[in-house]
């Protein structure tokens, strides 16, 4: 395995208003219409596509996919020309790429499912031909291929299962106890495969411990194929399990038509307890799952069925997506297509209750408004009962396709998949709402590319584009001694002053590190038992086109003359009124002395040298006082507090310049007891 880490890409360039962002691509489009923010491809000069998108907790993105470009994105690529390899790579919307990793032999290698693992890493699992045992242990034909990677990119271990047929990985999932399923379906009888077979391809479940040995496995079906492409834990370790099948007899109790959608629930070491079938008289697939809180389950894939529970087909396959309780009732069925061959990838569960599913059409007719090339992007959004929201159509004038989608903060949506290199240099018809507005994509690298799309829901009145928020990193020392001190940082919103987040510096070093928002006014404030406190102000429109803040900060340790200015306390000129502005750092100054309470403080007010002496003394003691009321009604005992008027006595700087007599016009406090 070889693994690249970047720190920039150099096809990313800036982009307008100070986002430092390729990806966004802003078409303005009347109010509530669905908004295109950006897109971007990734890739060599060969075909690329796009599998899987995940967004980290902490806001980067991660995508992987097959290459089989030698160049480019798939420079690395194992393989011989004309096989694929397996490309992961996490990355922010900035432009940094943290770490990219290629997986893969001499043969092809295929992903169908990456998840996140409890340790901050990931589980991928796919399909692999190579031989080399480097990538587990080879059985012959295709195997199913586990590899389990770091939250840094690195492989932790790579496991094979099968034999001398072909066998195939689909699905994965993280178990409370650090152990996972995978699953797919199983051609081969011998090698790891050995076991009560039934028919041609059987579904295939196992569970493997945290280093990828295998515990128990168990395979399903009947005397036709079957395949699982997902699965959900139950309390007591019970499973429900989400696959396909074409058989009738041994496990599959009812077929209904030539291939069904076929749910079945089983124990904690994989026997069946119930199973039912879900489709109508002809072919069914299902490509994948969900399930919500409450139990349901939700299918989505193609159909070629207009019977059973299918409600119509309208010609060539459609997408299909159903919802199924807990009993495994059916709480409505959907069809959505045209006279053409139209098939579901992928389904996100969405924040409103409701599910958008994404897949590739080849249709212009029926549920297709707008056909943009050969084969397009299609994603369908759908409310909790099953009614359509809206639908729309993305690509260009050849072979592209959605292959997964996820919802991202302020309700918009991240999708990926591929798309073929454009053989003119035509513009996009650009929206099914405004067929006269234009997009132009990104330069591609080759025939097909990993094609990453951020676009916004229409019935969301806010929604921005999505941007990796910065990471807050740094340090907090003792400004005496430079030792490294424990310290609670917290980033506040400054219109509400609610705490949005905090974390404790590390004791022995001192380090610590917090994903910041990507909007809005922000204050850090820092505070540590026993030291003066940190708090700075930042708006993060100035600060978004960085992926990471650095910020060292060194306190200083409490005592008698200790003295800080409050930098961020405002008023208007010649008056003494707190404006609003300056709540996030009184509120700090409340925190250090709610954290010291023996702490007593004098507050001091100062003014520059200009105007009349007299009155600029007052005025100091005015708006030092207006501290200290403030302070009494926030709950700090009166008598630890004292206010004074020093006018333009104690200079901090020039008074000769405008910047000079600013910094003079000032609020400080000074440590007068302990």
């Amino acid at each position: 395995m070889k693994k690249r880490e970047f720190i920039t890409f150099a096809a990313m360039k800036s982009m307008k208003r100070n986002l430092m962002f390729s990806l966004l691509l802003i078409i303005s489009l009347c109010m509530n219409a669905q908004t295109t923010f950006w897109n971007q491809f990734y890739g060599g000069s060969s075909y690329d596509m796009g599998r899987k998108v995940l967004l980290n907790d902490d806001g980067t993105i991660i995508l992987a996919g097959e290459v089989y470009s030698k160049d480019g994105l798939g420079s690395q690529n194992h393989g011989e020309v004309g096989s694929s390899d397996v490309v992961i790579f996490r990355f922010a919307t900035q432009g940094i790429k943290f770490w990219e990793i290629t997986l893969g032999g001499s043969g092809d290698e295929t992903i169908s499912d990456l998840i996140k693992t409890h340790d901050g890493g990931y589980l991928m699992i796919g399909t692999t031909d190579s031989r080399e045992n480097s990538l587990g242990s080879a059985y012959g034909g295709s195997d199913v291929w586990a590899v389990r990677l770091s939250s840094k990119g690195k492989v932790l271990w790579s496991k094979r299962f099968g034999g001398r047929g072909n066998d195939q990985g689909l699905a994965a999932m993280a178990l409370p106890d650090g152990y996972f399923y995978i699953a797919g379906e199983a051609g081969s009888k011998d090698g790891s495969m050995r076991g009560p077979h039934h028919g041609g391809l059987d579904g295939w479940l196992a569970k493997l411990d945290g280093d990828g040995n295998l515990i128990w496995q168990q395979f399903y079906g009947g005397s036709g194929d079957e395949q699982i492409i997902g699965t959900y834990l139950l309390p007591n370790y019970e499973c429900i399990v989400v696959g396909s099948t074409s058989s009738k007899d041994y496990d599959v109790s009812r077929n209904i038509g030539k291939k069904d959608a076929w749910i079945f629930k089983i124990g904690e070491f994989g026997h069946i307890i119930e199973e039912q079938t879900f489709g109508g008289s002809d072919i069914d697939e299902v490509h994948k799952s969900a399930r919500d809180a409450l139990g349901n389950i939700y299918i989505a894939g193609t159909t070629f069925s207009n019977n059973g529970h299918i409600p119509y087909q309208q010609g060539g396959g459609d997408f299909w997506v159903m919802k199924i309780d807990a009993a495994k009732n059916v709480l409505w069925s959907r069809t959505f297509g045209g006279s053409r061959p139209d098939g579901a990838n992928d389904l996100c569960l969405t924040q409103d209750g409701g599910v958008v599913v994404s897949g590739t059409a080849r249709s212009s007719n029926g549920d297709i408004l707008l056909t943009r090339g050969y084969y397009d992007g299609f994603v369908v959004k759908i409310d909790a009962f099953g009614n359509k929201q809206w639908s729309r159509n993305y690509g260009y004038y050849g072979k592209d396709d959605i292959t997964s989608i996820i919802e991202v903060p302020k309700g918009g949506y991240l999708a990926l998949g591929y798309m073929e290199e454009p053989i003119a240099t035509r513009p996009v018809p650009g929206d099914t709402i405004d067929p006269q507005s234009y997009l132009d994509f990104p330069k591609h690298a080759g025939g097909y590319d990993f094609w990453l799309i951020n676009f916004s829901d229409p019935l969301r009145d806010v929604t921005r584009p999505y941007i990796t928020p910065p990471l807050l990193s740094g340090t907090t020392m003792d400004d005496f001694n430079g030792k490294p001190i424990e310290a609670t940082i917290t980033l506040v919103d400054n219109n509400t002053l609610d705490s949005i987040t905090s974390t404790i510096s590390d004791v022995q070093y001192g380090n610590f590190d917090m994903l910041m928002p990507a909007y809005g006014l922000v204050s850090i404030k820092v505070l540590a038992k026993g030291y003066l406190f940190y708090g700075e102000d930042l708006s993060m429109d100035t600060v978004i086109s960085k992926a990471q803040i650095k910020r060292n900060i060194r306190l200083e340790p409490i005592q008698i003359g200790s003295s800080l200015i409050l930098e961020r306390i405002y008023f208007n000129s010649g008056r003494w009124n707190i404006l609003p502005p300056s709540r996030a750092e009184l509120a700090r100054l409340v925190d250090f002395l709610n954290l010291n309470p023996s702490v007593r403080i004098e507050i001091s007010g100062h003014t520059d040298n200009t105007g009349n002496r007299a009155q600029k003394v007052k005025l100091s003691e005015y708006r030092a006082n207006a501290v200290r009321e403030y302070l009494v009604d926030q709950g700090i005992e009166s008598s630890r507090l004292r206010s004074i008027g020093e006018g333009l006595k104690r200079p901090i700087a020039t008074n000769s310049t405008s910047e000079g007599r600013r910094k003079n016009r000032r609020v400080e406090f000074k440590v007068i007891g302990m």
